[in-house]
């Protein structure tokens, strides 16, 4: 790994997105909304990926290649609400997403 830190950071995300799901009432976690949640966040991580890490590191993403690409974009907190959603959205109608694409 790059950075041990950023990683722990992001275990701590992951895990405080599951106990925000766990604390979440049957009103909440059924709505609608969540399917379309989760694709605006899908989109939302792969239209920031590439800007965010030119901006924070550009002679990175210059020389930005297969084999350099560390997956360091800074966009943990959509990939959770990416999985929170998903995780609401299953939760709606026996396991399919009621609502989004």
């Amino acid at each position: 790994f790059s950075f041990v830190p950023l990683r722990a950071l992001e275990f701590i995300a992951g895990m405080l997105t599951a106990r925000c799901y766990q604390s979440m009432s049957r009103t909440v976690v059924t709505h609608k909304a969540w399917g379309w949640i989760f694709d605006a966040s899908l989109v939302l991580i792969f239209a920031l990926a590439y800007p965010l890490a030119g901006m924070f590191f550009p002679t990175y993403v210059d020389r930005l290649g297969p084999e350099d690409y560390a997956g360091d974009e800074y966009v943990t907190a959509p990939c959770c609400l990416l999985i929170l959603a998903a995780c609401c959205a299953s939760q709606s109608n026996e396991g399919r997403p009621s609502s989004g694409l």
